[in-house]
C-alpha cells in the first residue's frame, strides 16, 4: 500500500508476506547472448534496484532508520543491482532463482552491465526451463518537477512495471525502482515497453503526496542506447478514503500505539 502512515496497513503486509513465503516457487533456467551461447556470471532476479546494492563496504546492509545511511541507501543512481532472491548464472549459464507467488517474469543483466533481457513465465509453464536472451541495454533517464504551485519533492521515486498480463490479474508487474533525493530517475533496461508508476513526498510532510498521473508508458528500442523521459510533472496525489480514515482519526484523539493494545479485542 501507497499509504505507509497506518498501522493497519503494515498489519496487512505482515501477514500477506508470510503468504507468499509458503507459496514461493523456483524458476530454472539459462541465460544466453544472441547468438544462443551461455552468459556466465549474468545476474538474475525478478526485482531490481537502479540505486546499487543498498550495503555498506563490509556487505551489512544500511540501517534505513539512520538519515545519513538513509540517504546513502537512495542515492547511486543508475546502479543496478537485483534484490531479494536474485542469483548468478553458473559457467553453462544456467541459474535457479526463487520467485515470490504473485511474479512471473524474471530479469537478467552480463556482469558489466551492458546487456539484459527479460523473459515472462505463461500460465501453466511454470515447471518449464526458460531461456532469458540478452540484448543491449537502454539507459533511460529524467527528472522531476511540481507543478506550479504544488510543494516541491524532498524524495522521489519510480517504479518500472511491465504492461499487465490478463490471464493473472493479480500479479506484481513491478521490475525494477529508483528513488532519489535529488528528483531524478536513472535506470537501465531492455528494450521493450514499460509503465512508470512515479511519486514523491515533499517538505511539508512524511508521506506520499505527490504524483505524476496517468501513469506514463515508456517504449524502449535497442536501437537507441540512451532514452531521455525529460521532466515529469509531480502534482498532489489525491488522498485515499484509507487517509482519511487516518486524518480523521488523530483529530478525534482515537489515533495512539496500536503495541500497548496486544492481547485486547479490535475497537468498533
Amino acid at each position: 500500500m501507497r499509504d505507509r502512515t497506518s498501522c493497519w496497513p503494515i498489519l496487512i503486509l505482515v501477514a500477506s508476506s508470510a503468504l507468499a513465503d509458503a507459496d514461493d516457487w523456483q524458476v530454472r533456467g539459462r541465460v544466453i547472448d544472441e547468438a544462443g551461447q551461455p552468459v556466465a556470471g549474468a545476474a538474475v532476479g525478478y526485482f531490481w534496484s537502479a540505486n546499487g546494492t543498498g550495503k555498506r563496504a563490509d556487505g551489512t546492509p544500511l540501517d534505513r532508520n539512520n538519515k545519513a545511511e538513509h540517504h546513502e541507501f537512495w542515492s547511486h543512481e543508475g546502479e543496478m543491482q537485483p534484490r531479494g532472491s536474485g542469483t548468478t548464472t553458473a559457467n553453462d549459464g544456467t541459474f535457479v532463482v526463487t520467485m515470490h507467488s504473485r511474479v512471473h517474469a524474471v530479469m537478467a543483466m552480463d556482469a558489466p552491465r551492458q546487456r539484459a533481457g527479460i523473459a515472462r513465465i505463461a500460465k501453466g509453464s511454470e515447471g518449464e526451463s526458460i531461456d532469458v536472451t540478452l540484448g543491449p541495454l537502454v539507459r533511460v533517464r529524467g527528472r522531476f518537477a511540481a507543478a506550479a504551485g504544488e510543494n516541491q519533492p524532498v524524495w522521489t521515486h519510480v517504479y518500472v512495471m511491465l504492461p499487465e498480463d490478463s490471464t493473472r490479474p493479480l500479479d506484481s508487474f513491478r521490475v525494477a525502482h529508483c528513488g532519489s533525493f535529488d528528483a531524478r530517475f536513472d535506470l537501465s533496461l531492455p528494450a521493450g515497453t514499460y509503465v512508470f508508476d512515479a511519486y514523491a513526498e515533499s517538505n511539508s510532510v512524511n508521506e506520499i503526496d505527490l504524483r505524476v498521473e496517468p501513469d506514463r508508458e515508456i517504449v524502449l528500442s535497442a536501437d537507441s542506447p540512451q532514452h531521455d523521459v525529460g521532466v515529469l510533472e509531480l502534482r498532489s496525489a489525491a488522498v485515499s478514503p484509507l487517509r482519511k480514515r487516518v486524518i480523521e482519526s488523530k483529530s478525534a484523539g482515537r489515533w495512539g500505539d496500536y503495541t500497548k493494545e496486544y492481547g485486547r479485542p479490535p475497537p468498533p
